[in-house]
């Protein structure tokens, strides 16, 4: 591979994950309200305090309902949905066009050295289907 693919994602990584850091920097700039009051936490308080929400929820019996509930959310976007149509329509192309292009651009990945494998050993899809 050209060393230009290597820099390209090198760098959207490091993008991703410096994006992922800015926004848990401003989620933990907030204040927590524990039992009404409102109390001042470092951020690292604040850290383990969402860490340990995180995994009360995890272990609960709602669990699968969080899960669906996050999974329909991200998915489709209902909230976004019954609120402003216009942006839901923009925010669900946007997503699902990064999506199928993750998708692609993974299944290429993924299946060239598959492809490599089977034509190294001289296996075709029938030879597989036949072989049971």
């Amino acid at each position: 591979m050209q060393i230009h693919y290597w820099i390209i994602h090198i760098l959207v990584i490091f993008g991703l994950i410096g994006g992922l850091v800015f926004k848990a920097t401003t989620i933990f700039e907030g204040n927590i309200n524990k039992f009404g009051d409102r109390k001042q936490i470092s951020k690292w308080g604040k850290f383990w305090h969402y860490i340990g929400r995180f995994f009360k929820n995890f272990f609960s019996k709602n669990f699968w309902f969080v899960v669906l509930g996050v999974f329909l959310d991200v998915l489709f976007h209902f909230k976004l949905l019954r609120e402003k149509p216009l942006k839901w329509v923009i925010h669900t192309l946007l997503f699902w066009g990064l999506f199928l292009l993750f998708l692609f651009l993974t299944n290429n990945t993924i299946s060239n050295p598959i492809r490599i494998i089977t034509h190294a050993y001289n296996i075709t899809i029938l030879n597989i289907f036949l072989s049971f």
